[in-house]
């Protein structure tokens, strides 16, 4: 039995993710986030990699994804 993970109201703000084996973010979960500042470079399988059931909130500052 699978259970889907519940992620609600999180904030990421000056974040920088170089160099990530896959996507520099990764998301498989049902919720919300808010991005601000959030900096991605250098990931093997590009910037984001979001699921449908996850909604995102991208502030000003964002880079690379």
């Amino acid at each position: 039995m699978s259970f889907q993970k519940v992620i609600r109201d999180v904030l990421f703000e000056r974040v920088t993710i170089k160099g990530a084996g896959t996507y520099g973010i990764e998301i498989d979960a049902t919720g919300t986030a808010t991005f601000n500042a959030v900096t991605v470079s250098g990931a093997a399988s590009g910037g984001a990699n979001i699921g449908s059931s996850f909604s995102v909130t991208k502030g000003p500052g964002n880079v690379g994804w």
